[in-house]
């Protein structure tokens, strides 16, 4: 029998960086929706024990007088406390206005409940300041964040209200509250006409966060398109090797149907041709700059190389593009990197700019990067903050480094056995190992290991890593010298007192939380890559 550990793997941190309220969600739905059996499974032991399938259907038969039917999630607050985390659910029932309180413990199973009025107050519509220009637009978007979805389902095109259903419009609120928090303002507003439609783009603050808002009306004056993502707008100050006068930044498409992808192309002025690097992103879901708290990585990368005549292309995941979409796209290193990455490559070999095109991968990217460069005959790959060993390494790795302490020797071992059956291909693929992470997403990967084709290819190859990161360890560094020190086409460099985004670092946090303090790339990395790419364009 195959023992289920949590995969605590700091790598694809940011992949499982809302399993946490996704399981409170989960938990909800279930016990409002009668659904006991789904929602003791997610309780933890002593849960389960002093709330087993009967007192739950009691309970909720209780709350069923004295609140009435749950309606819709108003708000959502996250509360840590040391091992545990609380979810505060602001949730409207036909009674009123109550807190549903969600606790999980240290291994994301439910470890408290609790219900109580709530002194959250549901925004009026008049209070959401959202002004286009379009009724229906400014209607729409009022409706949608004063929890109004009966009226506006009315504004919406046929098509649409069979996908966005009141129910639906109730669950999107949920969702978006959940990642962006409480809407503030809008920062810009963008429209364009387009076979007779016209969108409305909000760049919108929210309080985590700045977020776009897309609301496509069709000739009819319906809503026939509603978006959200996280947006590549920045208020932030450009690092100081940026030099902005030296480049022009292009918003094009890239990609196939039907997942076309929304890109940035920055191209240097006053050069005929250039080199292109084509920037492929990490674990997890960001936006087109990776953006990690403060930090914009892969922005800094870009506006650094533009800026001393390297021209940069980057782009998001399908995932961020297309959330409604997850299910559909599938969850594999074909859907994540391959499929769009071979795609991209070829759409920028069209174009007659470019002197040589480089594949810049940066984390779980830089793991894929080879294989891709190497399929897609580009003229050099880049591997930033990459690792030498496969991801059910990395796992072990990471939960016996982080969490190793607090684990018995047994746990070790269990932990230990678990993850070499995962490195062995032993577990089945449908294995689910966190909330919509299965054993097949390791094994997709696994396919595109970066170790067998660096020992092979012929490509020119630039590997950095970064002395104080914690996710990509020096110790693998020291495997990419030990393996391929006698490739007289690769070069290694490490660099010293910085983190896995190449940001300076003390090396003390050892969690992602280091990425909550500001910084910028580092310009010896920008010098770095400038230096090898031109060394190549003068062979």
């Amino acid at each position: 029998m195959i023992k289920r550990i949590l995969v605590s793997a700091v790598l694809i941190a940011s992949v499982l960086s809302f399993a946490s309220i996704d399981i409170a969600k989960q938990y909800l739905d279930s016990f409002f929706n009668g659904k006991f059996p789904e929602a003791y499974e997610l309780q933890n032991a002593e849960m389960k024990k002093a709330q087993p399938l009967s007192a739950m259907r009691n309970l909720r038969g209780q709350l069923q007088m004295q609140v009435g039917d749950f309606v819709q999630i108003l708000n959502i607050s996250e509360v840590p406390q040391g091992d545990l985390v609380s979810y505060i659910f602001a949730s409207e029932f036909k009674a009123g206005i109550f807190d549903v309180i969600i606790t999980l413990d240290a291994d994301k199973k439910v470890a408290g409940f609790f219900i109580r009025p709530s002194t959250y107050v549901k925004p009026e519509t008049e209070s959401i300041m959202i002004e286009t220009g379009n009724e229906v637009v400014d209607t729409y978007l009022k409706g949608f964040f004063s929890g109004e979805f009966e009226n506006i389902f009315e504004l919406q095109n046929e098509q649409v209200k069979a996908s966005l259903t009141p129910e639906a419009l109730s669950g999107a609120y949920a969702n978006i509250v959940g990642v962006a928090g409480e809407f503030v303002e809008v920062l810009n507003l963008e429209s364009s006409t387009n076979d007779g439609m016209i969108s409305f783009v909000l760049t919108c603050r929210f309080a985590n966060g700045i977020f776009d808002i897309t609301v496509t009306l069709d000739s009819d004056e319906k809503v026939a398109g509603f978006y959200f993502r996280q947006s590549a707008y920045s208020e932030r100050e450009l690092p100081e090797y940026a030099d902005p006068s030296a480049y022009t930044e292009q918003d094009i498409t890239v990609g196939k149907e039907p997942y076309y992808l929304p890109a940035k192309l920055m191209v240097p002025n006053d050069l005929e041709t250039y080199p292109l690097v084509i920037i492929l992103q990490g674990s997890g879901t960001h936006d087109i700059d990776g953006t990690l708290g403060p930090n914009k990585p892969y922005r800094d990368i870009a506006v650094g190389l533009a800026s001393k005549g390297i021209a940069t292309l980057r782009y998001p995941k399908k995932y961020l593009v297309y959330p409604d979409k997850v299910d559909e796209i599938g969850t594999s290193a074909e859907a994540e990197y391959v499929d769009d990455a071979l795609v991209v490559i070829e759409q920028m070999k069209s174009i007659p700019l470019f002197s040589g095109i480089y594949l810049a991968g940066h984390s779980m990217g830089g793991m894929v990067a080879p294989w891709i460069a190497e399929e897609a005959g580009v003229d050099g790959v880049i591997v930033l903050a990459g690792s030498p060993v496969k991801l059910a390494q990395i796992s072990l790795d990471q939960n016996l480094d982080l969490a190793g302490d607090q684990m018995t020797e047994e746990q070790k071992a269990q932990t230990i056995e678990f993850f070499n059956q995962l490195l062995n291909g032993e577990i089945p693929e449908e294995t689910e190992l966190a909330p919509g992470l299965t054993a097949g997403y390791y094994y997709s990967l696994d396919r595109y290991f970066c170790m067998p084709v660096l020992e092979e290819t012929e490509l020119p190859v630039l590997i950095a890593n970064a002395e104080l990161d914690f996710q990509s360890p020096k110790h693998y560094f020291d495997v990419f010298v030990e393996e391929l020190k006698d490739r007289p086409n690769i070069t290694l460099k490490l660099f010293e007192g910085l983190n896995h985004l190449f940001m300076e670092t003390d090396g003390k946090m050892k969690s992602i939380e280091e990425y909550s303090r500001p910084g910028y790339v580092s310009v010896e990395l920008i010098d770095l890559i400038v230096e090898w790419v031109n060394e190549l364009a003068l062979d």
